[in-house]
C-alpha cells in the first residue's frame, strides 16, 4: 500500500496556491504599513526587496502583483513594475503546462 494513495495532490496544490499568494499579498502590505510608520525605527526594519521577490517567486506572484498594486508599494521600483508582470505570465504558463500534461486535474 503506496504512502500517498489518498492525498488528492491537486487540492493539495490548489490550497498551498491559494496561501502562498494570501501571504505574498499580505507581506507587501505590511511592508507598506512598516514604511507608512512615525518610526525611525521601524522604517528600518522593512522588508528586503530581494527576499520580497524571492518569495514571490515560488508560485505567489499574483498576490505579489495585487499587493503591489492595491498598496501602491514599490510600483516605482523597475524590478518590481517589469518583473512581476512578466513572473505572473511565466507562471501563468507553468500552471498551463501543468494542466496540459494532466500533473494537475482540475
Amino acid at each position: 500500500m503506496d504512502m500517498f494513495s489518498g492525498i488528492n495532490f491537486s487540492a493539495v496544490f490548489i490550497v498551498y496556491l491559494i496561501l502562498a499568494n494570501i501571504g505574498t499579498f499580505v507581506m507587501f502590505g505590511v511592508d507598506k504599513k512598516i514604511k507608512k510608520s512615525k518610526s525611525r525605527k521601524n522604517k528600518k526594519k522593512r522588508i528586503n526587496e530581494d527576499l520580497m521577490l524571492l518569495l514571490c517567486f515560488p508560485l505567489s506572484c499574483v498576490g505579489g502583483l495585487l499587493g503591489m498594486l492595491i498598496f501602491h508599494n514599490k510600483t516605482t521600483k523597475k524590478k518590481f513594475r517589469i518583473g512581476l508582470p512578466l513572473l505572473v505570465v511565466t507562471e501563468g504558463l507553468l500552471y498551463s503546462l501543468l494542466v496540459w500534461t494532466g500533473a494537475i486535474v482540475w
